[in-house]
């Protein structure tokens, strides 16, 4: 059973990776590949829950406010950590390359913000409603939020987003098990997006980064987003982790 579940996994995220592959061959636009790649990714949602009814939408309780409280408190602080991205990219010497990808047409950060809040709630839906829940058969909670948050990782084809995004996995991953409501990972996750693509990114080369500088500027905000997540999810698991 452990392995079945664990091949379905794999499996998913190649049929996934094959179809990216073709479409970013086929239309050579970011853009429509990433819209395609959502697309595909909700299909698979769809196709797995129809039959086999992982996923819940309908929790037998509401959350506690305290619980969304600490949900956003982490998705904010991830947020945060997600600036080791671009930590990475200034010591790689890549931070122009960055830079150029940044634009003041509002119809395509617009864009970016669909997209953003699109991709979270199909990918919290594939990755903790569905990867997460085939991955149950394991005997301990850890193996099935390890495991999910190293393929939702590796979804993301980018070794400079590889710590940040399995961070976030772990995060979503535990805070999903321990509630079993899919609502609270999605809304972590939609947290992180819209500040990342948002106020963040307009503070990475804004006043804030002008104040303290690119470097010194981007590691204070790592710092602080890591003890916000720690501290969430330290008050969380003490309160409402069995």
């Amino acid at each position: 059973m452990k392995t079945k579940a664990l091949l379905k996994c794999v499996g998913l995220i190649c049929i996934w990776f094959l179809f990216l592959q073709f479409f970013s061959i086929l239309f050579r636009n970011a853009d429509i590949t990433r819209i395609l790649s959502i697309l595909i990714v909700g299909i698979l949602v769809f196709c797995m829950n129809r039959k086999n009814h992982y996923i819940c939408f309908v929790p037998e309780e509401k959350p506690r406010m305290q619980i969304i409280l600490l949900a956003l408190l982490s998705g904010i602080g991830l947020s945060f950590f997600n600036m080791i991205s671009a930590l990475q990219f200034m010591l790689s010497g890549a931070m122009e390359e960055m830079a150029q990808v940044q634009t003041d047409d509002v119809s395509i950060s617009l864009l970016y913000i669909v997209l953003s809040v699109a991709g979270a709630v199909v990918e919290e839906l594939f990755f903790r409603g569905i990867l997460l829940n085939l991955c149950r058969p394991y005997d301990r909670a850890a193996s099935a939020i390890i495991i999910s948050a190293v393929l939702f990782a590796v979804m993301h084809l980018s070794p400079l987003m590889m710590l940040h995004t399995f961070i976030s996995g772990l995060v979503f991953g535990y805070f999903y098990y321990h509630t079993e409501n899919i609502y609270i990972p999605i809304l972590m996750h939609l947290t992180n997006n819209l500040l990342w693509s948002t106020a963040l990114n307009a503070w990475l080369f804004g006043p804030f980064m002008s104040l303290t500088g690119e470097l010194q500027g981007a590691v204070i905000m790592v710092v602080a987003g890591l003890v916000m997540v720690i501290c969430s999810t330290a008050v969380f698991t003490q309160k409402y982790v069995k």
